[in-house]
């Protein structure tokens, strides 16, 4: 554990001088934040930062949030992994690491401290919201624009089950908080150099137990023709899957795997239901519009029939009609005369 007054958290935050406008954003975020207990470790590549955007992007913050963040440096190719460097330099009793295209919302820390505080020594869940946005130009410099509303899908607290029916679209690292001294024990060298937030959270879910915010902690900005931060590797976690079930002593072999298979089938079901819903849903409404239109037809036939009858009625009552009826009785009589002679 860090020693006495070092900060709660330490806060990873991946950058690149392609797009140092997100940097900016996840920076003004970590400075606004209701509990303020944070360092933050800045992972940059130098050689891409050539013209120093993202140090002037840090050089504007305060200069007292400025003393807090810390450069990493780049991760070696295929060497380093971003764990090892982290726990290396990180003071804080936890560690999150914030993806590009992710901000905390303000009170991010304040949530990850009460979880803390009342499981210590777990890992902390918090959910994640999501929203698309695509580049645009801010005149001053690039920016983005909201090309979608804000959804949040995830579950507010922690549940194993549905954990593992997310093994391709759990993508979020910062709802996940680790105590650093279990880095190594949660996301071991097997696991490569990528961070992966979902098998951490498997990991301490099936040892430490993991602990719940019950709020929404965070944005996951996803990128409409930006190339940002990589999906979740599938065959990289079905195979830690396949490795916990053998290894794991806690819970029957396989189980994990199955319990993934079936919350997979459950919710294509699901999407499957809401497809037929909706078809059924367009279908009722199309035959109500039928029937609205039908209806529509026969008041209109209906009234036509009545004002056909009114006028026949009233013909029969008007003085034209009346008139001239002895004139129509003797001509009907001349047709029914010439009728029986023409039969003669």
């Amino acid at each position: 554990m860090p020693a006495t007054g070092s900060p709660f958290l330490s806060v990873v935050v991946c950058a690149t001088s392609d797009r140092p406008w997100l940097l900016h954003d996840t920076l003004l975020a970590l400075a606004a934040q209701t509990d303020d207990d944070l360092e933050v470790l800045l992972l940059t590549d130098a050689e891409r930062d050539g013209g120093g955007a993202l140090q002037e992007v840090v050089g504007a913050f305060a200069a007292d949030f400025r003393a807090r963040v810390r450069p990493l440096g780049a991760l070696a190719q295929g060497g380093d992994r971003l764990v090892d460097v982290a726990a290396a330099e990180a003071v804080g009793a936890y560690l999150v690491v914030l993806a590009e295209g992710e901000v905390p919302f303000g009170h991010w820390v304040a949530d990850l401290r009460r979880a803390v505080t009342a499981e210590p020594g777990r890992v902390v869940y918090g959910a994640v919201a999501e929203q698309r946005v695509a580049p645009q130009d801010w005149q001053v410099r690039p920016g983005y624009a909201a090309v979608g509303p804000v959804r949040s899908s995830e579950e507010l607290r922690f549940d194993l089950v549905e954990h593992l029916g997310r093994l391709t679209t759990f993508a979020a690292s910062g709802g996940a908080a680790i105590p650093c001294e279990l880095l190594a024990e949660l996301s071991p060298p097997e696991d490569g150099p990528v961070w992966d937030a979902w098998a951490v959270l498997l990991r301490a879910a099936l040892s430490h137990g993991v602990a719940s915010t019950g709020s929404v902690i965070a944005l996951r900005r996803h990128w409409n023709g930006v190339v940002g931060s990589g999906g979740p590797d599938a065959a990289q976690r079905a195979a830690l899957l396949a490795r916990l079930d053998a290894e794991q002593v806690t819970v029957l072999p396989g189980l994990l795997q199955l319990t993934q298979r079936l919350v997979r089938e459950r919710n294509e079901l699901r999407g499957r239901a809401a497809a037929l819903e909706q078809e059924q849903a367009g279908i009722a409404a199309a035959a109500r519009r039928r029937e609205e239109q039908l209806r529509r037809e026969r008041d209109e036939a209906v009234r036509a029939a009545a004002d056909a009858v009114r006028a026949v009625e009233e013909l029969h009552r008007s003085t034209s009609w009346r008139l001239p009826e002895p004139v129509r009785r003797v001509g009907g009589l001349a047709r029914r005369l010439g009728q029986r002679a023409a039969r003669r």
